[in-house]
């Protein structure tokens, strides 16, 4: 019931057929979209039925007899697929088709008739733009060349030059907006999802109905990292990407990073380790910050035990920076091609934790636009060091505050009271759901109102607070808990979760006492963090407060 209620709150349509081409699992959307009748929507109706109706009806374009085999045939095989078409009323739709481990396939069914059109529209505007600037350079051309001595035109040339800039830029500021807004909105519902199957994982199910479980959840957490990556990409090729170089400690910014690493690591087994001098490095903090962050995940997927290191060496005028493991390793041959879009090692990653190739590809773009030497040593089997050579800064007058961060257990997750505050009603549920499955006992609400009703109802104080960093009506999720420990006098821990990953907010975060995790919400790295708060907290005022000075 849970499988099917997940289904049938995506947005897309979805089917499952097993390994002998037999429908097993649909949603409604999947009905809705094909105006399928209610015939075939029952366990057991063959592909072959279900594609005889779509191509009478006119689906995919048409095509005749041969074309209808060729669909059949490709089926039994089990290949992917991955189709867009525009339909007789003049909608478009995009099926991608996905084989499952032992047989069988899921499709799903995505209505892109706005995208479409929007591509199109965005598509005329630059080719407008392109012929606008291309005309103004000819028109230039030729008064220079006519009028060179009349000072009055070359103002008028001058004032329509800059006008074509300036709707330049407007358009590049747009397509910027267009991007951060696409970063939220598509990866909130990909997120609840995510949040979603990984509950419903966490349940005891039947073999086959495993298998579909796991299909589903690997498929989500393989397009959550592929869509963070591309828009990560996008934002970076676009030239979207601010970039403030400062002098600062090196150390503050690696303490931050170790210490969203080592639950993760500890979940691993991995013996997670740093070692760096008080070393002032010049660079962009944030963006440093993402590429340290994609070094160390990547190190911890390919090491399936022993150790993960953080290192620093003096070079002189240059700080290289290490990220050291003794995992797969790399063949020399590969060097290059590992930071190109899409390629991946032929080595087995941590089960359920593959990658999409996208990861190092982002770190070379970074690295470029800092200008920052990034290269890798590793030999197969013998474990890999990825290095970065930073230039030295000049030496900061504001001394950073040392963190120490201890890994603790998960096991003490288990009648943990939790109070999770999000403004989005799908990421509750799914969150809620996932922790359940973990044995909390959880309450939920939409804002700070929300939670101060749920305090007066339950009239007791939760063990862990986890909430948004964005609410509605200028809230945050930094006010929020200041909030709850004041209306509880207890110094309850807080995790901020969000998708904004500014290095402000981290600050902020930090500053506060609070734990942080990025959205999409990693459910591993949630429970690690869970279980290292219980750990090293007896739930009383005395050792919260501790916790958080620790965390400051």
């Amino acid at each position: 019931m849970l499988l099917q209620a997940t289904l049938d709150n995506l947005s897309q349509g979805v089917s499952v057929f097993d390994k002998n081409l037999q429908l097993v699992f649909w949603n409604e959307q999947f009905a809705d979209l094909l105006k399928l009748p209610q015939k075939l929507l029952r366990q057991g109706t063959p592909y072959q039925t279900y594609m005889a109706h779509n191509t009478r009806q006119g689906e995919y374009g048409g095509g005749g007899v041969g074309t209808f085999k060729q669909r059949i045939e490709s089926a039994r095989q089990f290949k992917p697929l991955n189709l867009q078409y525009t339909r007789a009323d003049g909608s478009s739709l995009e099926i991608r088709r996905n084989p499952m481990p032992g047989g069988g396939f899921v499709t799903t069914y995505t209505e892109v008739t706005a995208s479409r059109k929007a591509a199109q529209d965005l598509t005329e505007a630059k080719v407008n733009l392109e012929h606008r600037v291309r005309d103004r350079t000819v028109e230039l051309s030729t008064l220079n060349n006519q009028m060179r001595q009349e000072i009055k035109e070359r103002k008028i040339i001058e004032k329509q030059l800059q006008l074509a800039k300036t709707e330049a830029e407007e358009a590049n500021i747009s397509k910027t907006k267009f991007l951060a807004a696409a970063s939220h909105d598509l990866l909130q519902p990909l997120n609840a999802a995510r949040l979603f199957s990984s509950a419903l994982m966490e349940r005891k199910l039947s073999g086959k109905n495993n298998e579909l479980a796991e299909g589903i959840n690997g498929a989500l957490y393989s397009v959550e990292s592929m869509l963070s990556a591309l828009l990560d990409i996008s934002k970076l090729d676009a030239g979207a990407v601010p970039v403030a170089v400062t002098s600062f400690q090196l150390s503050a910014l690696l303490e931050r990073i170790i210490s969203e690493y080592a639950p993760i690591a500890e979940e691993a087994g991995l013996d997670f380790t740093w070692n760096c001098s008080d070393f002032i490095v010049k660079s962009d903090n944030e963006l440093l910050g993402r590429i340290v962050r994609n070094l160390i995940s990547n190190a911890i997927r390919y090491t399936p035990n022993g150790q993960v290191t953080i290192a620093c060496r003096d070079l002189g005028d240059l700080i290289r920076l290490e990220v050291r493991d003794t995992g797969v390793g790399i063949a020399e041959d590969m060097f290059d091609k590992i930071f190109e879009e899409f390629q991946q090692l032929n080595n087995n990653t941590r089960k359920g934790d593959a990658g999409v190739g996208l990861g190092l590809a982002v770190v070379r773009r970074i690295a470029n636009i800092l200008n920052h030497e990034i290269g890798v040593e590793s030999a197969p089997g013998k474990g890999s060091v990825f290095f970065l050579d930073i230039p030295k800064g000049i030496k900061v007058d504001r001394p950073t505050q040392t963190k120490q961060f201890h890994p603790g257990s998960n096991s003490a997750i288990k009648d943990t009271n939790i109070i999770i505050i999000d403004n989005e009603p799908s990421i509750l549920e799914g969150l809620g759901s996932l922790l359940r499955e973990w044995g909390c006992e959880v309450s939920a609400g939409l804002g700070i109102r929300d939670m101060l009703r749920t305090l007066k109802e339950e009239k007791h104080a939760p063990d862990i607070a986890i909430v948004d960093f964005h609410l509605s009506d200028d809230e945050n999720g930094i006010d929020c808990i200041r909030r709850l420990r004041q209306e509880t006098g207890k110094a309850i821990p807080g995790i901020i979760i969000t998708a904004d990953h500014s290095e402000r907010v981290y600050s902020l975060v930090i500053e506060e006492g609070l734990f942080i995790i990025n959205k999409p919400t990693p459910p591993a790295r949630l429970r690690a963090l869970l279980g290292h708060i219980l750990t090293h907290s007896d739930k009383s005022i005395g050792k919260t407060e501790k916790l958080a000075s620790v965390s400051q």
